[in-house]
């Protein structure tokens, strides 16, 4: 799927009725070249309809695929949205702790352009098509 601004999105579903959807969100993320994940201020305590943590549920997707990022060597870019502070190590479980280790980006409403720009700078070389190998020359 391609956005208006001619960035590519990835949609992740299961193609057929009883595929395994955690099993081919797991094989798309980890083929990944990047992932912007985007944390807003309550990235870190954010809780479910029983007011569990979100980032402790080893079921919920968002941890899902930033440990399966993580996991498989994704560039992962962590984007600040809303005035969020980058996360620390201490307030992630053990699988995502090394997202506290990688440089955040800020995304703002008063620069969103400019800041868009920025990160669509830092993915767009993992957008680029794989390189196919030459051809051989048809017979003439």
């Amino acid at each position: 799927m391609s956005a208006a601004d001619g960035t590519q999105r990835r949609h992740i579903r299961a193609d057929r009725p009883g595929a395994d959807f955690r099993k081919k969100n797991e094989e798309a993320v980890g083929s990944s070249g990047v992932l912007a994940a985007l944390i807003g201020p309550q990235g870190a305590t954010l809780a479910d309809e029983h007011g569990h943590r979100r980032l402790d549920d080893v079921d919920d997707f968002v941890r899902f695929e930033l440990q399966t990022a993580l996991r498989h060597g994704v560039w992962v870019i962590p984007v600040l949205v809303n005035g969020a502070k980058p996360l620390q190590a201490e307030q992630l479980p053990g699988e995502l702790k090394e997202l506290a280790e990688r440089q955040a980006m800020g995304l703002s409403e008063a620069r969103f352009g400019d800041d868009m720009g920025r990160l669509l700078e830092q993915i767009e070389p993992f957008l680029a098509p794989p390189t196919s190998p030459a051809s051989p020359a048809s017979p003439g």
